[in-house]
């Protein structure tokens, strides 16, 4: 950081092998970007700033005092962001200056006034890893092949695929609800097949996207929306045409721990350890009426049954130090995971994930699974409901973050608690008794001996 006109301002330093000179450039973001020579050194960099200081404060003070470009992001004005509205408001605290939308969260150097080329430099880095990944997860579900994969700021298009096997995507899709954003892949890898609109070519489209008419009509109605300065605030949210799938079903909530992932033993084996280092003798047992509940009350719990005081804080973030430390040795997926995550997602279906547990473990346990947290339409945490299960509230947040009703969405757990925050939910919901005895589970509208058992009938409640 650096001071200028009296405010601190991000100061970013980058070494380029053809400069021949240093560089300095006040960006339209309010940000400081110092190109450094071949050979020089970065505290020649700071000298050299230092000695621009005047024209510094110059460039600065004309830069705040110009008007608000046309086409300008306001904060508490909304922008499209995974086909909902999303208002955009300015953070200000002891941390700094900071725009948040949705779950995003962008650092900013001061309070820009413009918050578009931040807003949408976010997005398009989440595209070019979202959408190459999605491209290479449908192409292997399809059997096809992409050379590579490109993600572009096209005017005219939303994509477009070479004869060769390169698709090309436009940035903007992460903007639309993932049933468009899927359709435009679907779109580009059909071409590989038919590079042309023919008949045969829709068809082919139709075999993978079966609702692929209520995409487009979206494109039609929305799609030239996307890119405006911003959306009435008061308005109504555009949403998705009705996505006719044969149910009533459109998204999928996993739960992770005992759904996913066969982590129950491994955070009860680090509470225990957390415990006996402070000469707390619990038993394993003890926390399996707490399973579901989030690590507050999974510890919280215990703690109350044994009359001890704890730091809450303190004493999770032991546990998870020492769960992390088991991860890559114990952890394991259950079968059929991995699977039917993916296959769920192939059905055009939305997937989400909405766990008890806290961010840092669900990162943890989705990247080691092969599930990484980008990969899913919507990831709720602990830190996203202040009640945690058997209360419905993180599942009516993933719903809120798909941009569904409840009853669109089927959950999958293996928890009594977590079946209660489904049904509370107004949720249709799916257990498999990993965790707990089939009868344990018996107000789920499905119980299964384990996740690979589970079927489409099953999930969508057909047939």
């Amino acid at each position: 950081m650096v001071l200028v006109a009296g405010r601190s301002v991000r100061i970013e330093y980058h070494r380029h092998p053809r400069a021949r000179r240093y560089l300095l450039r006040l960006r339209a973001d309010g940000t400081i970007r110092v190109t450094l020579p071949r050979g020089g050194s970065l505290e020649e960099a700071r000298a050299f700033v230092a000695a621009q200081r005047a024209w510094l404060e110059r460039q600065w003070c004309r830069l705040v005092a110009q008007p608000p470009p046309e086409g300008a992001w306001h904060a508490g004005e909304c922008v499209f962001f995974r086909g909902q509205r999303e208002r955009l408001s300015l953070i200000h605290d002891a941390v700094g200056w900071r725009v948040q939308w949705a779950d995003q969260v962008v650092s900013l150097p001061g309070p820009v006034e413009d918050l578009r080329p931040t807003v949408e430099g976010r997005m398009r880095a989440l595209a070019g890893r979202e959408l190459p990944a999605r491209v290479t997860e449908l192409a292997t579900a399809a059997g096809l092949t992409v050379r590579r994969v490109q993600v572009r700021d096209q005017r005219t298009r939303w994509g477009s695929c070479s004869r060769r096997g390169t698709i090309a995507l436009n940035w903007r899709l992460v903007q639309m609800p993932p049933a468009v954003r899927d359709y435009a892949i679907w779109h580009e890898l059909m071409h590989l097949r038919e590079m042309n609109h023919s008949p045969r070519f829709w068809r082919l489209v139709a075999e993978v996207c079966a609702d692929f008419p209520a995409a487009r009509r979206w494109l039609r109605l929305q799609g030239r929306v996307l890119a405006r300065a911003s959306l009435d605030t008061t308005g109504t949210n555009p949403t998705l045409p009705a996505m006719q799938t044969g149910s009533g079903i459109r998204a999928v909530i996993f739960d992770m721990d005992g759904v996913l992932t066969d982590s129950e033993p491994l955070i009860n084996a680090a509470a225990v350890a957390m415990f006996h280092e402070r000469g707390v003798p619990v038993a394993p047992e003890d926390f399996i009426p707490f399973i579901g509940t989030g690590e507050n009350r999974y510890i919280g719990g215990v703690a109350e049954k044994y009359g001890v005081e704890l730091d809450l804080e303190a004493a999770k973030r032991r546990t998870y130090e020492i769960y992390l430390d088991l991860v890559p040795r114990r952890l394991r997926a259950f079968p059929g995971a991995v699977e039917q995550a993916r296959a769920c997602r192939a059905t055009g279906r939305r997937v989400a994930l909405a766990s008890s547990a806290d961010r840092v473990k669900i990162e943890a346990n989705l990247r080691h699974i092969g599930l990484p947290p980008e990969g899913w339409d919507a990831v709720v945490s602990a830190e996203d409901a202040e009640r945690k299960k058997p209360a419905p509230d993180l599942f009516l947040a993933a719903a809120r973050k798909l941009g569904l009703p409840p009853a669109a969405c089927v959950v999958v757990e293996d928890a009594v608690n977590g079946v209660a925050a489904a049904k509370a939910a107004g949720m249709r919901c799916v257990a498999v008794a990993h965790s707990f005895p089939p009868e344990c589970l018996a107000a789920a509208d499905v119980v299964r001996a384990r996740l690979a058992e589970v079927t489409p009938a099953d999930l969508w409640g057909e047939g």
